[in-house]
């Protein structure tokens, strides 16, 4: 990574801020030790089922807690990525199946055939998302529900194996040091499973690929800008979750000894999702909370014999109603009361640092331009809104665009940046062409950028929306990031140090563990310029950066910018401030309704007849 990371992560002196950073919000759940909790969560699940002598009970809590694991794995799918998938419980049964047919059939351990099981319902899983996963959320949940019931068909047809409508029979119980699991045995092996894919998911969502997965569903335009590629997200996820919901059949079949196509219909992933509302989607305790209480409540309600399904369609009612984030949003509700918040209404107070530092880890275009722009045209039906723009940005130069309102500039930026594709004309950057690429694929090649509305996401803490802009830094894979192996724990302390350092220099360390809605406008945009100044570009374009900016902003703005260019990042500026145009821009360029209209030094342009007309207006001209 940058030099930027490493010294974040090794200097914690960078100013009072960052230790600050660290009291609250996701940040805290990510430096306190986990290991004492969850060794001390282990031990009771293998304890606990022991203390249970009814075999019903035994069984009823298994069932649940199978369900909690499988709703977990969709809560990675829904609650973080978005994407509703009502073929889920198809996928259970994929794993049930190849479980109980390999048991069966084939005389395989149960040990052996859960993780194959894993395997083959991740690939099934594949088959269902690599079409459709580029289309709209809605319309993968309308083909999910048919391929799940083109697979619940094939469970009947297949009956050589499955053995159709009568069921497969006889799936045994596993055996673990030559005893074989009673009620209690396999309770204690679902909970001890479902506590180490908790901490595997929480790890996982903690991470880059979690705060991109998030990113991803809430500000997709951001999250490409910093290099998220949100279809290579999902789908890595996607497979994950089905891998979870093999998992869960594989117990899901050595708990019921009985497989029939009648347990995976469409029904079992609407229990699923509505396990998942209930609990709270997109929190990593929801799921565990909303299949307790959805799968276990009918039989704790059963003293009220007749009643209690009224009783529970109240409930569920209530719980809509008041708790629109289901459970485990409530819970944090009461916590956040009863805790003390930062103030986010503080004044921005400048860094003790000397200034901004930044490291940059790509090599600095030595001769010509760093961004080049050459013949931009872009037409919506029979509007013509550029014709024929050229520009250049040569390394450590502010360019700023400027122009009335509607003159194309920030359409400019989109067809630069990959959001638009233009329709004529090239874009290179250094001695990359990156004509017609793909958003992220150009963010990944050194180019990012803000946006006129911050694109923040209330759905993670200030601190893990400047960490987004260095997801494409990161090395590490899935695996290293969800078993926080060396590279994955090293990628989570140098974004997390990188983070909470630009913060720092910017006064804004004390509002790290907030959410973006709690933070006042002009301070969000300056979290949005510390996500770019992270990110190690060779170049970023600026859409309107200090709209909604005070006198105390604007300064830490202006002196980030200078950073940038002193670190050698070629500028591109938008803006309608004219005196920050003035005093930061080394060359102007005008657009008028598409075109160039005058382009040089700041003075050169603004005392330019035709720019005073057109940009600042006939009686300014006079």
């Amino acid at each position: 990574m940058s030099d930027l990371l490493g010294r974040a992560a090794t200097e914690p002196d960078a100013g009072a801020p960052i230790a600050t950073a660290t009291s609250s919000g996701d940040r805290s759940a990510r430096t306190r030790p986990v290991w004492p909790l969850l060794i001390a969560a282990l031990v009771a699940a293998l304890v606990v089922p022991q203390l249970i002598s009814s075999s019903y009970w035994a069984f009823v809590i298994a069932f649940a807690t199978v369900i909690a694991l499988n709703t977990m794995g969709l809560n990675l799918l829904y609650g973080y990525g978005g994407v509703v998938s009502l073929g889920h419980g198809a996928l259970v049964g994929v794993g049930a199946y190849t479980t109980g047919v390999l048991m069966t059939r084939y005389d395989l351990s149960y040990w052996l055939a859960a993780p194959v099981a894993m395997v083959v319902t991740a690939a099934v899983g594949s088959i269902m998302a690599l079409p459709s996963l580029r289309l709209s959320r809605w319309y993968f949940a309308i083909i999910s529900l048919a391929f799940a019931e083109m697979l619940e068909t094939l469970m009947v047809e297949m009956r050589g194996w499955t053995g159709g409508h009568a069921g497969l029979l006889g799936i045994p119980r596993p055996s673990l040091f030559g005893s074989r699991l009673d009620d209690q045995g396999v309770l204690a092996l679902a909970l001890v499973l479902l506590i180490v894919t908790y901490a595997l998911v929480r790890n996982l969502v903690q991470s880059r690929i979690g705060i991109a997965l998030v990113s991803a569903r809430d500000v997709e335009v951001a999250a490409r800008s910093n290099g998220v590629s949100p279809f290579a997200t999902r789908f890595g996820v996607f497979m994950l979750s089905a891998a979870v919901a093999g998992l869960g059949g594989s117990l899901f079949a050595i708990q019921k000894s009985v497989l029939t196509p009648d347990d995976f219909t469409s029904a079992l992933s609407i229990f699923m999702l509505i396990a998942v509302v209930i609990g709270g989607a997109g929190s990593l305790a929801g799921p565990v909370i909303g299949a307790a209480v959805f799968f276990l409540s009918p039989d704790v309600l059963s003293w009220l014999e007749e009643w209690r399904v009224i009783a529970f369609a109240v409930a569920l009612l209530v719980l809509v109603v008041f708790a629109p984030d289901g459970l485990a949003g409530l819970i944090r509700r009461l916590v956040d009361r009863l805790a003390p918040r930062p103030d986010a209404t503080a004044t921005v107070v400048p860094a003790g640092t000397g200034g901004w530092k930044l490291g940059h880890a790509r090599a600095a275009v030595s001769t010509g331009p760093v961004l080049s722009a050459r013949g931009i045209g872009k037409s919506f039906d029979t509007l013509t809104v550029l014709d024929d723009v050229d520009f250049d940005v040569s390394p450590g130069e502010v360019v700023a665009i400027v122009g009335p309102n509607g003159s194309g500039k920030t359409t400019l930026l989109n067809c630069v940046s990959g959001v638009y594709t233009a329709d004529r004309g090239s874009v290179t950057l250094g001695e990359i062409d990156v004509t017609g690429r793909s958003t992220h694929e150009i963010a990944r090649a050194g180019l990012t950028r803000t946006f006129q509305q911050p694109q923040l996401t209330n759905s993670l803490s200030v601190q893990d929306n400047v960490r987004l802009g260095v997801h494409h830094l990161g090395r590490a894979n899935l695996a290293e990031l969800m078993l926080r192996l060396p590279r994955g724990s090293k990628d989570n302390r140098e974004a997390d140090g990188a983070a909470a350092r630009a913060l720092a220099e910017l006064g804004l360390g004390h509002l790290a563990g907030l959410r973006p809605d709690d933070v006042p406008h002009g301070q969000q945009r300056l979290v949005e310029m510390a996500r770019v100044a992270i990110g190690s570009s060779v170049a970023v374009l600026l859409d309107e950066p200090a709209a909604g900016l005070d006198e105390s902003e604007l300064r830490e703005f202006s002196k980030l910018v200078r950073a940038l260019t002193t670190a050698g990042i070629a500028v591109v500026l938008v803006e309608h401030h004219v005196q920050l145009v003035r005093d930061l821009a080394d060359r102007v360029i005008v657009l008028d309704q598409g075109r160039v209209l005058a382009a040089g030094g700041p003075d050169e342009v603004f005392a330019d007849p035709a720019v005073r007309r057109a940009y600042l207006g006939a009686e300014s001209a006079s």
